[in-house]
């Protein structure tokens, strides 16, 4: 797809979202998120994909980043909390725009997600538990999952009960994903850490560490989910039915990476002294 093609198709999908749009240079679009606020919100075209972004805060308390880790692992499509480098946070959503068949269904996918996320955020105060995304449709019939091993190369086994493994491309590390429907969202989730409880100091290092990963790659989101008998930290990647293979494999590759960048982090700094010694490092930069 040529590179005009590329941001007509984007500038028209996006018009029909949010309505009016600012275009600049260089695949750039300037747009408002709307709920009842007005944020400003942009898009941008890079490496085939089309990267939404909204900043929401320049506030960081220490307890926040954990917090929406928590929220994270309650929301439905692309649209997902991170921290910036810079410590502020914003939600984030991608869409890869080579499939010009499925791109427009998912910028309105992924603009839909933003806005009930930020929805959510209003009701709910930032960070709180209970968020979700309604009004994004349900699941249909999905994911050539057999065919993943054929043409990409993907290790796909079938467990006891039907639940469907992939060994993600992490070697050395526990790197089987699986996946999960929730909510009527189908989605491949890998486990990071399993545990009954977490001192302050972890959940803080952690969700620093976490959340900001998510800032940084593409598609996977740092989670966490809990209940009465476990508090469970997850990276996870969803996608919305049609979900090609082509989709399915950049969906294992972001998770491949993700797991390779936090998978060993995440368990150490479940650890209080080195959560500590972590935390006093961060607070020195």
């Amino acid at each position: 797809m040529s590179a005009a093609l590329l941001e007509s198709l984007v500038s028209g999908s996006l018009e029909r979202c949010a309505g009016r749009i600012e275009q600049r240079a260089g695949g750039v679009w300037s747009f408002a998120l709307e709920n009842g606020k007005r944020l400003p919100a942009s898009a941008q075209i890079r490496e085939g994909w089309a990267e939404l972004r909204v900043p929401l805060t320049d506030r960081l308390d220490p307890d926040l980043p954990w917090s929406l880790l928590r929220a994270n692992g309650t929301l439905r499509g692309p649209a997902r909390f991170v921290r910036h480098d810079d410590r502020r946070v914003g939600l984030h959503a991608e869409v890869a725009v080579d499939n010009s068949e499925l791109a427009s269904v998912r910028i309105a996918g992924a603009y839909r997600s933003l806005r009930a996320a930020e929805a959510a955020r209003q009701k709910e105060g930032l960070g709180s538990e209970g968020l979700g995304t309604e009004g994004l449709g349900t699941a249909e019939p999905f994911a050539p999952w057999d065919r993943l091993s054929e043409e990409f190369g993907w290790k796909v086994t079938t467990r006891d009960g039907g639940q469907m493994g992939i060994e993600l491309d992490a070697p050395g590390l526990m790197n089987q994903a699986f996946l999960e429907e929730r909510g009527g969202e189908p989605l491949v989730a890998i486990e990071l850490l399993r545990c009954t409880a977490l001192s302050i100091p972890s959940q803080r290092a952690i969700g620093r560490f976490l959340l900001g990963l998510t800032g940084r790659l593409r598609l996977a989101r740092g989670a966490v989910r809990s209940d009465p008998e476990a508090i469970r930290l997850e990276v996870a990647v969803p996608f919305g039915p049609p979900a090609s293979t082509q989709e399915l494999d950049l969906a294992l590759e972001a998770l491949s990476l993700a797991c390779r960048l936090s998978s060993r982090e995440v368990r150490a700094l479940g650890q209080e002294p080195l959560a500590r010694a972590y935390l006093a490092h961060q607070e020195g930069l």
